[in-house]
């Protein structure tokens, strides 16, 4: 059974706030909010999904763990299809692990919109939100064209049901912009960095734009 299919709960508890206070309070807020409805895009126009998967090109970049095991003679000797398979298997374990991750951020981002006291953070995380559906949207897509999804990894699935039961808006902010957006911008850039497979590059210059901006 794949992830797709299964709901799971998780016991949150927050404070939410109203502010009736609509003049801008804090301008570095104000102008992130500018800037994130300036730099919306959107999957389905922006994203060429009319092209396959570049198979050879994707088995050309593949590494375990930083590994550049696509650069190794043994790597260079198996079939074609053998390449294929294990760098699509590897690279859809990790995208769904991305994939959740977003969820994760989605749900955490939707909580800060009730959960922070000015207007100008729930100007934000409103954006925010958008920018995560988008990425769970992209990531989905992407794997369905790979493999399936996989199951959330146990020490992913623990960091964000702590960030999604703090009660406290500060502490969410931290662990969501700096812990969990932090982590999600090296690994996408470093993928961006290394993939040869020209739908997974552009999606991920994307996703990274976003990211950089949530950080």
């Amino acid at each position: 059974m794949t992830a797709r299919h299964e709901t799971e709960g998780v016991k949150t508890a927050l404070r939410a706030v109203y502010n009736w206070n609509y003049a801008p309070e804090i301008d570095q807020l104000r102008n992130l909010y500018a800037n994130a409805l300036e730099r919306q895009w959107i999957a389905t126009r922006d994203l060429d999904w009319s092209q396959p998967v570049d198979r050879e090109a994707f088995s050309r970049s593949f590494s375990m763990g930083g590994i550049p095991v696509d650069q190794t003679d043994f790597w260079a000797n198996l079939p074609a299809d053998t390449r294929w398979e294990i760098s699509r298997r590897s690279a859809a374990f990790m995208l769904s692990n991305f994939l959740h991750g977003e969820q994760g951020a989605l749900f955490i981002a939707g909580q800060l919109v009730n959960a922070v006291p000015h207007m100008d953070g729930k100007f934000y995380a409103a954006t925010q939100t958008l920018d995560e559906a988008r990425h769970v949207e992209v990531f989905a897509a992407y794997i369905e064209r790979l493999d399936h999804v996989y199951p959330i990894a146990p020490a992913l699935k623990q960091l964000l049901d702590r960030v999604s039961e703090a009660e406290s808006w500060m502490m969410k902010v931290v662990g969501m912009q700096i812990v969990i957006e932090g982590l999600a911008l090296y690994v996408f850039r470093d993928m961006r960095n290394t993939t040869r497979e020209p739908l997974l590059k552009q999606l991920l210059t994307y996703v990274s734009r976003d990211e950089a901006r949530h950080t």
